[in-house]
């Protein structure tokens, strides 16, 4: 039924971990399908010590995460796609409980379940109030729930028909950072999210490892803004009103976090396609951050708006 696919680059110290919570699955009928790329430590070494016939591995030349995502959903063979990064993993049941949310919600093409994010001296459950009571099932509506916070998707917690997939442009390879959440935001215009609210999916988010930490590059955020200002037409007024929630505060975050990575010309590109998205307020507000630190505003910004 299913063809998990875990993107590798450079994960030896994580990757058997990763391996090991696929292959100890209670739910057998799946293939693993491994895109190497371009790893220049051992990590293809370390998969090629399991002898399981439903390991296929797949060698690019460095392409970056998303052509690695899309390599693998173009070889998969099964109806439903799977995926884990390679220092994630997953609790032995989390493939036989997306079976069970399969049949249940039989016209359904988005599934997800709950997840863990794994700090190096803390664990944080994923919550938010739009997502059904721990441990209980429901379908959510994505731009509803990103209204208060993170999104009931995440890449490691995910299944996804391969039907949908293959039927859009999947995940962009000119994106390097948040082009999972732009393939969600698309996939998710009049397609609820079916979620389990149990921690099936532990997400690694250790500092040195995290792929949280690279910067948010103009190209992205462009490429990003470009796909709100199209979901914008295309969803009900009801949405809008949570989706403007939602973007609003990510544009103004994002862009005072990344402000120091950006050219003087990528600051004005940037500024003029999410100017009419933003509130008076809000504009003033990164006009002012230009002259002063960065930190005490984005702390301010931040803990004083609605987030979940």
């Amino acid at each position: 039924m299913f063809s998990v696919i875990i993107p590798l680059y450079n994960k030896e110290d994580f990757i058997e971990n990763a391996l090991k919570s696929v292959l100890a699955q209670t739910y057998n009928d799946f293939e693993l399908i491994v895109v190497n790329d371009g790893s220049t430590d051992a990590s293809e070494e370390i998969i090629k010590k399991s002898k399981d016939s439903r390991i296929k591995i797949i060698t690019l030349p460095k392409s970056g995460v998303s052509a690695a995502r899309n390599t693998g959903i173009l070889h998969a063979t099964r109806p439903y796609i799977a995926f884990l990064d390679a220092d994630d993993w997953w609790a032995p049941t989390f493939l036989e409980e997306m079976a069970l949310l399969i049949q249940q919600f039989s016209n359904a093409s988005i599934f997800s379940v709950g997840r863990e994010h794994v700090f190096k001296e803390r664990t944080w459950r994923y919550t938010n109030q739009y997502v059904p009571a721990a441990n209980e099932v429901g379908e959510v509506n994505h731009f509803q729930v990103l209204s208060k916070g993170l999104p009931a998707i995440h890449a490691s917690s995910a299944v996804i028909s391969k039907k949908m997939l293959t039927s859009v442009v999947a995940f962009k390879p000119i994106m390097q950072k948040h082009e999972d959440h732009e393939l969600w935001m698309r996939l998710c215009i009049n397609n609820p999210i079916v979620f389990l609210n149990k921690p099936l999916s532990f997400y690694n988010k250790q500092q040195d490892i995290s792929a949280s930490k690279k910067p948010f590059l103009a190209k992205d955020f462009t490429q990003f803004i470009s796909t709100i200002k199209q979901i914008n037409q295309e969803i009900s007024k009801e949405e809008q009103a949570y989706f403007k929630k939602y973007y609003q505060r990510f544009i103004v975050l994002s862009y005072i976090k990344y402000r120091s990575f950006y050219t003087k010309e990528d600051r004005l590109k940037l500024f003029s396609h999410f100017e009419p998205l933003l509130t008076s307020s809000q504009k003033n507000l990164l006009k002012i951050e230009a002259i002063l630190p960065i930190a005490p505003i984005f702390d301010w910004y931040k803990n004083n708006t609605s987030h979940g």
